[in-house]
C-alpha cells in the first residue's frame, strides 16, 4: 500500500516534532510525515507530499495539494465534525 505524504507546517518545531512522533507512533505504515517550519519552504511541493496539515496558513495557495486546517475545537465544530460522521456511515 502506497504511503500518504503528508506535509505539516508548524513555526513551532518543538511541538511540531512531538505531533509527527504522534503520527508515526499511530500510522508508521500509513503516512511518510514531511515537516516545514518556515513557508519559504513551502514554495515548490509538487511531486513532494499529496496533502498539508497546518493551523498557521493563513492563504494557501497550491492548487494541486490539499490543505487540511487545524481548528480549535468548538461546539459548533464539534456538531460538523459529527454530522459528517454521520453522513458518511
Amino acid at each position: 500500500m502506497k504511503k500518504i505524504r503528508l506535509g505539516i507546517y508548524i513555526e513551532d518545531s518543538e511541538y511540531g516534532d512531538r505531533l509527527t512522533c504522534y503520527f508515526m507512533n499511530h500510522y508508521k505504515d500509513q503516512l511518510e510525515i514531511h515537516m516545514y517550519t518556515m513557508k519559504e519552504q513551502l514554495e515548490h511541493l509538487e511531486g513532494e507530499i499529496d496533502i498539508m496539515l497546518s493551523s498557521e496558513l493563513d492563504q494557501w495557495n497550491n492548487k494541486y495539494i490539499p490543505l487540511i486546517q487545524i481548528v480549535e475545537e468548538t461546539p459548533i465544530v464539534r456538531r460538523v465534525y459529527t454530522l459528517w460522521k454521520n453522513i458518511r456511515k
